[in-house]
């Protein structure tokens, strides 16, 4: 198991590969509201960092919508959110810090880090040869998913371009999995999820040529053609 963020023996875990989610210890920490869960889950995706104030506000209002009362708003809402998470005995774990706001959190305790460490562990794998490993690996990053990054929340600048290149990494260990699996020998058990993956990403190649290759390697060449 991943070594997690403590505060007085309790485990704090924040999930942003989806909805947001706050868990401390077996307790999970309700957020009320998008624009609260907006700032802790773009506070979460720079675990680690400190945060200038302007971040939270470049990420909450889209461009040429952002409120005179931004900074006050930003400060109101950490507030809570600090509020929030001391009746979890986290309330520490959001801290000020100049310019802006830390989120003292290890980056094991956030699924967006853990999914990057799984596939990063997978490539090496799979580069050492390992491909029944590697498929574990990657299977493992990709179960950290549950949706859209943030999903809920209305995010902008760059906290909506860093889910963008999420969704692509996303995509990526997709692909490397399923070349692992056939380089692994599973040629039939990936042909039923590569037609499914071609008909949701029909413009990206690597699906193809790699539906290709399971059909061809399974005795499926007129299929194969086809594709």
């Amino acid at each position: 198991m991943l070594p997690l963020s403590r505060e007085y023996g309790v485990v704090m875990r924040v999930d942003v590969l989806g909805p947001l989610a706050v868990m401390c210890g077996p307790k999970r920490a309700t957020i009320p509201g998008p624009r609260l869960q907006a700032v802790l889950g773009v506070l979460a995706l720079r675990a680690g960092q400190v945060v200038s104030v302007s971040e939270p506000i470049d990420a909450a209002w889209p461009p040429g919508a952002v409120p005179a009362t931004a900074v006050k708003t930003v400060r109101s809402h950490v507030a809570h959110l600090r509020q929030t998470l001391r009746g979890h005995r986290h309330g520490e774990t959001l801290q000020p810090g100049h310019p802006g706001y830390l989120l003292a959190l290890p980056a094991t305790a956030v699924d967006r880090f853990r999914f990057e460490q799984a596939a990063a562990a997978g490539r090496a794998l799979r580069d050492g040869g390992e491909h029944g490993a590697a498929v574990a690996q990657f299977r493992a990053a990709l179960a950290h998913w549950r949706g859209e990054v943030l999903a809920g929340c209305d995010l902008h600048g760059w906290a909506a371009a860093d889910a963008t290149r999420l969704a692509e990494a996303r995509l990526v260990v997709t692909e490397d999995k399923v070349a692992a699996e056939l380089a692994a020998g599973q040629h039939r058990e990936v042909v039923a999820e590569l037609e499914y993956l071609v008909r949701r990403h029909p413009f990206r190649e690597r699906f193809w040529e790699l539906l290709m290759l399971a059909l061809h390697t399974t005795g499926r060449q007129a299929d194969a053609l086809a594709a």
